[in-house]
């Protein structure tokens, strides 16, 4: 005969007045009338994630901000990790297309809409041990990711150290020009100064011996 689903029930509840907005089963004897004995038992709150054995079946649920429960009614021995993970898929999916209709409609109105979603979803997680391996790929995968992620980072922020670096650099060389222009400028200034100074020393000599030779000069002129 066909062999027993895993995932036997899948649905979304408006807490409010646990009315079942979308479900979907298997060949399975879950009913939505289970699901609404189990909630209104239970206190369910934001964020948090419940589990629930029964006596054949395992109920695992958890709401969003706005009050919609997202549940799947497993085997006993299904993986509570793989339901949850499968809970996420579910309620990033819903919401998006019917996540505003599910705070207002009737009782199983969304269903029909749904149907695909559910059955390509419970199909898929069926086999808890393929999605479970898989879920450690993914992982594994992430952790490659971030790790590159940070790898990138650092050798931008190196990157952009080595730009500043050389920017500092470069700016040094410019400073270095034109110190060694102003020095150049400065020491043909000096030459030039000292070129007048020799030449004032020069003249300035002259200058003296003449006024001393030639009075000496004409003084022997007259006494001859």
């Amino acid at each position: 005969g066909t062999p027993q689903r895993r995932i036997m029930y899948l649905g979304v509840v408006r807490f409010a007045d646990t009315a079942v907005v979308a479900s979907y089963t298997h060949q399975s004897m879950v009913t939505s009338e289970s699901v609404h004995e189990v909630l209104s038992s239970s206190f369910v709150e934001p964020g948090k994630r419940y589990c629930i054995d029964g006596d054949f079946c395992s109920f695992q649920f958890m709401a969003d901000e706005m009050n919609r429960v997202f549940i799947v009614v497993t085997d006993r021995n299904y993986p509570n990790r793989v339901a949850f993970t499968l809970l996420d898929e579910l309620k990033n999916k819903f919401v998006p297309k019917y996540g505003d209709k599910a705070l207002a409609c009737r009782e199983e109105q969304l269903s029909k809409k749904a149907e695909k979603l559910f059955r390509d979803i419970s199909t898929k997680y069926d086999d808890p041990g393929q999605m479970d391996a898989l879920s450690q790929v993914n992982a594994k995968v992430d952790v490659v990711k971030s790790v590159m992620q940070d790898n990138i980072k650092t050798l931008l922020e190196n990157s952009e150290k080595v730009d500043r670096i050389k920017d500092t650099a470069q700016e040094l060389n410019r400073s270095a020009e034109v110190f060694k222009g102003r020095a150049t400028n400065l020491k043909r200034a000096m030459c030039c100064k000292n070129a007048k100074m020799t030449a004032m020393l020069i003249f300035l000599v002259i200058a003296i011996i003449a006024a001393v030779v030639i009075p000496l000069a004409l003084k022997a002129k007259a006494a001859s």
